[in-house]
């Protein structure tokens, strides 16, 4: 989370930094959908398939363009969402997280009834690139595209005990994907520097890094025959995600 809001701080401070000189910052509330797939590894058991998870939520933005001349600007996008559940397909099966989640705490409790197994779920973006702008009078808006860096997070973390033995899991999956997004932006300008808008970023994924960790106490251990401690994957593999933001914005 550090590097996250590390990134956000890193957008505002340039904003500030150059808002004597054509810039257009913007906030506001955002509702993303995904379907990301993680890569393969034939040589892999855990990732001999790709994993697919699927989810929708919503969340903030934060932004900003720098005019480079009349009809062009630069931008940069920091999109976070989270989401309450999701899909997730491993292999030929295909089930509802929350789904999930409730069988494995029914099998916590039968071990001890006031077991429980909770999870968490988060999806952000950063987004770059050029692009053209148009103006309609009071409409203003912007088209362009760049590249784009998104990130999924599920952790589940599970513990009962029962006859002075500990019985806990903790699971974290990450789908990290490299690609292209492209922006379509547009606003209604109330005067010279305020404005309220909807933004369209699709992304592309090109490039996906997957990383899965499973961690349990040995008393769990002994219902597993076999379990990976950690392991990761990447390589190229499509995946889709699309951010739509409405907000405010204010031309300095």
């Amino acid at each position: 989370m550090k590097k996250l809001f590390t990134v956000l701080a890193v957008l505002l401070v340039a904003t500030a930094l150059f808002a004597a000189a054509g810039v257009t910052a913007k906030v506001g509330g955002t509702f993303a959908f995904a379907n990301l797939n993680s890569a393969t590894d034939s040589n892999s058991e855990d990732f001999a398939e790709s994993m697919n998870m699927k989810s929708n939520a919503f969340g903030f933005d934060v932004g900003a363009q720098y005019d480079i001349a009349d009809n062009l600007a630069v931008y940069a996008d920091f999109v976070m969402v989270f989401p309450t559940d999701a899909t997730m397909k491993d292999g030929g099966e295909e089930k509802k997280l929350s789904v999930a989640i409730k069988e494995l705490e029914d099998g916590f409790k039968t071990i001890d009834e006031d077991a429980s197994v909770s999870y968490k779920l988060n999806f952000f973006s950063v987004s770059a690139g050029v692009a053209y702008k148009l103006d309609f009078n009071a409409v203003k808006l912007a088209v362009g595209g760049g590249l784009t860096l998104n990130r999924a997070t599920m952790t589940v973390n599970g513990s009962a005990e029962a006859l002075d033995e500990v019985y806990s899991l903790s699971v974290k999956q990450t789908f990290t994907n490299i690609g292209l997004n492209a922006l379509v932006d547009a606003k209604y300008m109330f005067n010279d520097n305020i404005g309220v808008g909807v933004a369209l970023n699709p992304q592309l994924g090109l490039y996906n890094i997957t990383k899965a960790s499973m961690k349990m106490s040995e008393a769990l251990e002994a219902y597993f025959e076999d379990y990976f401690d950690d392991g990761s994957v990447n390589g190229f593999k499509v995946n889709f995600a699309m951010p739509i933001t409405v907000g405010v914005s204010y031309t300095f």
